[in-house]
């Protein structure tokens, strides 16, 4: 990600010009940063966890990747994946505002925001239940899953990831990626 200019937004603004842009933009801090584009292999995770999400749903939850915003506080991101159990959004809407699962799936990229910055950000979710990271360059997962007292950390490389009432097999998140 780039940072487009030093001009600071509000949410509302940011979304009336982000609307007319022909990129994708995140509002962090009230900076418009430019989204970069993806590999095959950060696509390509992102489809398995998305498909591997949708066969575990019912409604009123959807499973959303990459062209959903997210608005958390003052911020706008485009989470990787995010599953969202809402009856109130509209077939129209075109931003989220809550969600129980979010999953980000590292670049070089976008590695630092995504560990940090985001993760601060979305510890702020009410709903929320967890926040995945999958590391796209080798099989390793990281889950942050919350809990009366916090948030509780775990790691996995092999076998499941369970968490938010959902499974990840770690094969299925990497197929053809890295078996």
């Amino acid at each position: 990600m780039s940072v487009t200019s030093p001009k600071v937004w509000s949410v509302e603004a940011f979304l009336n010009w982000e609307a007319q842009q022909d990129e994708r933009y995140e509002l962090f801090d009230g900076i418009a940063w430019a989204m970069v584009g993806a590999t095959r292999r950060h696509h390509l995770t992102v489809s398995n966890i998305r498909r591997t999400l949708e066969r575990q749903i019912a409604p009123p939850c959807d499973v959303y990747s990459e062209t959903m915003r997210l608005q958390v506080e003052d911020a706008v991101t485009y989470p990787d994946v995010f599953v969202c159990c809402t009856k109130e959004a509209s077939l129209d809407a075109t931003v989220m505002h809550e969600a129980t699962l979010i999953v980000e799936v590292l670049s070089p990229s976008t590695r630092a925001r995504d560990q940090e910055a985001k993760w601060q950000l979305y510890q702020s979710v009410s709903g929320l239940q967890a926040y995945l990271i999958v590391h796209a360059d080798r099989r390793f997962i990281e889950h942050y899953t919350r809990e009366r007292k916090g948030w509780h950390y775990d790691s996995t490389t092999d076998g499941e990831c369970k968490v938010a009432g959902y499974e990840l097999l770690v094969d299925e998140v990497y197929k053809g990626i890295l078996e």
